[in-house]
C-alpha cells in the first residue's frame, strides 16, 4: 500500500514538473550547488515486518541534515556520496538518533536511488546502538532555489545476529531547506 501511495505521488509531481504550463514551482530545477546540503523535516510512517510483531503503520517525525558530495562518476550513471544524521520521534517511544552514509545514484531529473550503512542510537529500557543497512528512493521537487518538497521511501534492515529477520519499510514526505 505504501508503494502505491508513493508511486501515485510521483506521477502527480512529475506531471506538474514537466507540464508546459507556466507555474511558479516548475520553473526551478535542482542545480548541484543548491542540493549539496540541506536541512529536512519529514512526517511519515514505518512498519515492522516480523512474525511475532504486530505489523501496523507507526507514524513518526524526522529532522535531519543531509550533505552530498560532488559526482565521482558521471557516465553511464551519475553517482555521488551522501551523509545524513538525524533524530526520529516515533509514536510512543523516546526520540532516537541515527547517522548513515552511502552512494546515491541519479536515475532521472530529481529522482534518486540510494543505499546506506549506518548506526541507530535508541533507548528502550536501556540505551542501545544497532548497525543497519538500507536502500530507497528519493524524489526532490524544487519549490524555489532554497526550498524543496521531498518524498522518500525505503527499507532498513538491522545488521545484528538474531534468530528472526526484522524489516522496516518506511515512507516520508517533507520539506527541505538548502
Amino acid at each position: 500500500m505504501l508503494k502505491i501511495i508513493f508511486a501515485l505521488c510521483l506521477v502527480v509531481f512529475n506531471q506538474s514538473a514537466y507540464s508546459n504550463g507556466s507555474s511558479f514551482s516548475s520553473s526551478y530545477s535542482l542545480s548541484e550547488e543548491d542540493s549539496l546540503s540541506r536541512v529536512r523535516f519529514f512526517v511519515g510512517g514505518v512498519r515492522s515486518h516480523q512474525e511475532d510483531f504486530k505489523s501496523e503503520l507507526y507514524p513518526f517525525l524526522n529532522f535531519n541534515y543531509r550533505t552530498i558530495g560532488d559526482y565521482w562518476l558521471q557516465e553511464p550513471v551519475s553517482v555521488r556520496w551522501f551523509m545524513e544524521g538525524g533524530v526520529n520521534f516515533l509514536a510512543f517511544f523516546l526520540p532516537s538518533a541515527y547517522a548513515k552514509l552511502g552512494p546515491e545514484i541519479k536515475l532521472m531529473n530529481n529522482f534518486y536511488l540510494f543505499s546506506s550503512l549506518g548506526l541507530f542510537f535508541g533507548y528502550f529500557f536501556s540505551p542501545f546502538i544497532v548497525p543497519f543497512g538500507g536502500t530507497g528512493f528519493n524524489y526532490v521537487y524544487p519549490i524555489s532555489k532554497s526550498i524543496s518538497l521531498e518524498m522518500e521511501t525505503g527499507i532498513h534492515l538491522p545488521i545484528i545476529f538474531v534468530s528472526e529477520l526484522f524489516l522496516f519499510p518506511y515512507i516520508t514526505i517533507g520539506i527541505a531547506f538548502n
